[in-house]
């Protein structure tokens, strides 16, 4: 019996597990969400543990051990780490939000492969993205999750018992909704709205998103420290 798995990933959450154990969170699309355990990854003197941390995607190497509950990482093979990403906070922020998105659907059930390219793709886009691209990409992005969960947006916001009224939502928001979805996202990123009409549209996008998952994202809090430690996503 061959205990050794091999996928590409992006690493979506850490945690501690014992003294110097780092347990890893993984999404591929083939596997959706995988727990899996980096062995002394706190050690000051471990080679992999620095490497397996969120946002880096690549090539994991996994020895699925028949005494152990979650495989080892037992190789990770970098191909992005986002450094841009990382060292902007909006950016950053954005994308927790989306990993968070990810995570409260177990990575997109049915859906994972796709939702796995999508936010790749995405946090692509976000990388080299200046400060007034961020919102046209958190939105696309949401969007189009909203899609491929099953909830198509621009139906679900006609609908006269949604949280933000229909009629608050201009004739242009709907356009750009029916215009951009029609687009690749590289592509969509560069529609604009107005600058009321953009706020509008990622307030209410996040709602929708909210209220499809059924509980309030603690991104959205700024609950930074909630969304790494807590074992509830």
């Amino acid at each position: 019996m061959n205990r050794y798995t091999e996928l590409d990933g992006i690493i979506l959450k850490n945690s501690r597990l014992g003294e110097f154990h780092k347990g890893v969170r993984i999404f591929s699309p083939e596997s959706g969400i995988t727990e899996a355990t980096a062995y002394g990854g706190y050690k000051p003197k471990s080679k992999i543990g620095p490497l397996v941390s969120p946002l880096s995607c690549g090539h994991f190497v996994l020895y699925h051990s028949p005494s152990a509950r979650k495989p080892k990482i037992e190789d990770f093979s970098p191909e992005y780490t986002f450094l841009l990403i990382q060292s902007d906070i909006k950016k950053y922020y954005t994308v927790l939000t989306w990993f968070e998105v990810v995570m409260r659907t177990h990575g997109g059930g049915d859906s994972s492969s796709d939702l796995f390219y999508l936010l790749v793709s995405s946090m692509q886009l976000l990388e080299v993205a200046k400060e007034e691209e961020i919102l046209y990409i958190n939105v696309q992005f949401l969007l189009r999750f909203l899609n491929l969960m099953g909830f198509p947006p621009v139906s679900y916001f006609q609908k006269a018992d949604y949280v933000v009224e229909s009629n608050k939502l201009s004739a242009g928001i709907f356009k750009y909704l029916d215009y951009t979805l029609g687009l690749p996202a590289s592509e969509a990123v560069h529609i604009r709205l107005g600058r009321k009409d953009a706020a509008l549209l990622e307030q209410s996008v996040l709602s929708m998103v909210q209220t499809v998952l059924e509980c309030r994202l603690n991104t959205l809090s700024g609950a930074f420290d909630i969304v790494r430690n807590s074992d509830e996503i």
